[in-house]
């Protein structure tokens, strides 16, 4: 199970995804995944690929390799959707080939749509 996480508030705030394993009795936390200092938000698996992406408010969409987000090593980059987007949650198409994400304050709200054919593999 994976759940975003944001810890402290202002300047002291950092952002990331927790990664549990269900062992039978209980959730387990296994690993954490840092993610920097912009909230973590919506998070989805990308049909067809082996990526993780997670709306990080102002600062746009992070993309991740899955295996590597597991273990908590995973390298983040992370696509601006603009100034103040304020990205968060996120939908994908069915055949994995783009993202939709939702700026809340983008242009006073608008939907970001990312072509994945360059970022996913």
């Amino acid at each position: 199970m994976l759940v975003t996480v944001d810890v402290g508030a202002g300047p002291a705030q950092s952002s990331g995804i927790d990664i549990f394993r269900n062992t039978g009795k209980k959730l387990e936390r296994v690993a954490f995944q840092p993610l920097g200092t912009q909230g973590a938000q919506g998070i989805l698996l990308v049909p067809h690929t082996q990526t993780l992406a997670v709306g990080l408010s102002n600062a746009g969409v992070a993309f991740l390799p899955l295996d590597d987000a597991l273990r908590g090593k995973a390298k983040v980059g992370v696509l601006p959707q603009g100034e103040r987007s304020g990205s968060g949650y996120l939908s994908a198409s069915p055949d994995g080939q783009f993202v939709f994400v939702a700026d809340e304050y983008g242009d006073g709200g608008n939907i970001g749509i990312i072509a994945l054919r360059w970022f996913c593999k």
